[in-house]
């Protein structure tokens, strides 16, 4: 596991960590030696050089054989969490200090769609601004658009890095596709204060046939187009309906254009819609399909299906044609 980290964490292991990617191997963090520090950053030239020197490294951490009750918080670690947790130094690398809690204090989701055959509209055109400017310059490109709502209020950043002379894979666009980059860490808040809310997800797309990376950091207030754009490119429900949040993980999770939320009887469930708006009511109010919470079961509809996968129970929905990810309950008694 060690020859997978960049930087072997020092003895006295870190407590303050980013998860970064969750691999078959382990989950790959960041030791964030408490910062950044976004004053500091800002007033230097390069804020990237300065990010990075100001962050610890990266390594593999095992991510199984743990005690049963803390194996469970091991399994519930989502990419993008920020972490309160030891390290252990191992024989074969690093693992979790299973001594201590593991207690998420940013609950900042993020995955990666490194071979998707689509990117949000905005990214190309910031493609297309930044190999301009690069003017034929063999370095990396990047482009930026705070992106906004129908009322004008910012709810995204959009970032592009390119490769403007297609030279195979340079080495920060690997980073970047792999969350190595300490570029992260701007990703996951707004250190210009440039948006309404909070960041609450971040979603990294690398198109198949382009030669850029493309990073939407979307903040409360825009958790439709998170879903927009996650159902897009294949990645998983990370919301609740229309309510993100930065500072609790959200064990019920749907994509409001296919569910409604409602409390009958004292138990939550999952309604189906079939055509109707997302601000409307749920088809056929309470005598339509929908999923139960607290069992996992699927009631009346042949349209959503459900499937284990790791800790959550996920739901798909063809009611549309294709199947697509329309929630994801966590699983209460693994």
């Amino acid at each position: 596991m060690a020859a997978d980290a960049t930087e072997t964490p020092p003895d006295g292991a870190p407590d303050d960590l980013r998860v970064l990617d969750r691999r078959t191997d382990g989950l790959l963090v960041r030791d964030l030696a408490g910062g950044p520090d976004w004053r500091a950053v800002r007033a230097e030239s390069d804020p990237c050089a300065a990010l990075d020197s100001q962050l610890g490294g990266t390594v593999l951490v095992r991510d199984s054989e743990y005690p049963p009750e803390f194996q469970r918080q091991v399994d519930r670690l989502r990419p993008g969490y920020r972490v309160h947790g030891g390290l252990r130094r191992e024989p074969d690398g690093w693992g979790f200090d299973s001594t201590a809690d593991l207690t998420v204090h940013e609950a900042v989701t993020l995955d990666y769609a490194t071979e998707a055959r689509w990117a949000f509209a905005p990214a190309e055109g910031l493609w297309q601004d930044a190999v301009e400017a690069a003017g034929g310059e063999r370095r990396v490109a990047s482009g930026a658009e705070v992106l906004t709502d129908d009322l004008d209020r910012p709810i995204a950043h959009c970032h592009v890095f390119a490769d403007p002379v297609g030279a195979p894979d340079p080495p920060l666009l690997a980073e970047m596709r792999t969350g190595r980059s300490p570029h992260l860490e701007l990703f996951t808040t707004d250190p210009g204060d440039d948006l309404d809310g909070e960041v609450v997800d971040v979603i990294v797309v690398s198109p198949a046939e382009r030669p850029y990376v493309a990073v939407l950091s979307v903040a409360t207030g825009g958790e439709w187009l998170s879903h927009d754009v996650r159902e897009e490119v294949g990645l998983p429900v990370v919301h609740a309906g229309t309510t993100g949040s930065r500072t609790a993980a959200q064990p019920v999770r749907w994509h409001d254009e296919y569910l409604r939320h409602e409390r009958v009887d004292g138990e939550d469930r999952l309604y189906e819609r079939k055509g109707a708006a997302a601000d409307g009511p749920a088809v056929g109010d309470t005598d339509q399909g929908y999923i139960q919470v607290s069992t996992g079961a699927v009631h009346d509809t042949s349209t959503i299906h459900g499937s284990s996968v790791g800790t959550d129970r996920v739901y798909t929905s063809t009611a549309a044609g294709d199947p697509v990810e329309v929630a994801r309950v966590q699983r209460t008694g693994d």
